[in-house]
């Protein structure tokens, strides 16, 4: 970019600007150009509008260059992911995994006992809530309905909806809670796959696209 400024006589003083601009285009390797020789007012103009090009252009390019990096964030991801498990297989390996798989073996009698003594436990304090049984709070309040009866009242969290019927079948109604509780725990995993990435970055100067969970879709765009 040059500029000059002269002087005309009988004329006063006169700004005169040249720009000029080559924005690489991303694809197909080609180039845009705005070229021009501005007086006065239209130089703000105009340079505004070549360096919103130049911004496009290098935006194009980061563009570009994001199949690479979104690669890059899944494989930290994977690699973040495998490290509990293969932590625990590791210990399960070693002697003292191998100690504590006696230990746990040695002590089934008396957890089955303790699970005993706590599933009785449970069951009366369930008997004593508002929260089970059939008088139990269901989705709709007061309002009367046809609830289903196929819902165990005994489960926690029960308020007796299920329009579809999908937990008709009792053996389909525990898959479905196992899976509920196994998606609990993946969110819990979650939570630390959130966190745990701004963490890195910070500390252990480990270098992402993106460390922030909420910002990573922006980041892509």
């Amino acid at each position: 970019m040059h500029s000059g400024l002269h002087m005309t006589s009988g004329s006063g003083w006169r700004s005169s600007l040249f720009q000029q601009c080559s924005v690489k285009e991303a694809f197909g390797g080609g180039s845009k150009s705005c070229a021009g020789s501005i007086s006065g007012r239209h130089a703000g103009t105009s340079g505004a509008r070549c360096i919103r090009l130049q911004q496009e252009g290098q935006l194009k390019r980061h563009r570009r260059l994001s199949p690479t990096a979104a690669f890059q964030d899944v494989a930290g991801v994977l690699v973040i992911s495998a490290i509990p498990f293969l932590a625990v297989q590791a210990l399960a390996d070693s002697d003292l995994g191998s100690r504590l798989q006696e230990e746990l073996e040695a002590s089934k009698p008396q957890r089955r006992k303790e699970e005993q003594q706590y599933a009785a436990e449970a069951a009366a304090a369930r008997a004593d809530s508002r929260w089970y049984g059939p008088e139990r709070p269901k989705w709709l309040g007061p309002l009367p309905h046809d609830y289903p009866a196929w819902l165990p009242a005994e489960v926690p969290g029960n308020y007796a909806f299920d329009p579809a019927g999908l937990s008709k079948d009792a053996e389909k109604f525990d898959r479905y809670f196992e899976l509920e509780l196994l998606h609990a725990r993946w969110a819990m995993l979650g939570m630390l796959g959130a966190v745990l990435p701004e963490l890195l970055q910070k500390f252990a100067g480990v270098n992402f696209v993106e460390p922030v969970w909420w910002r990573v879709g922006g980041a892509k765009a």
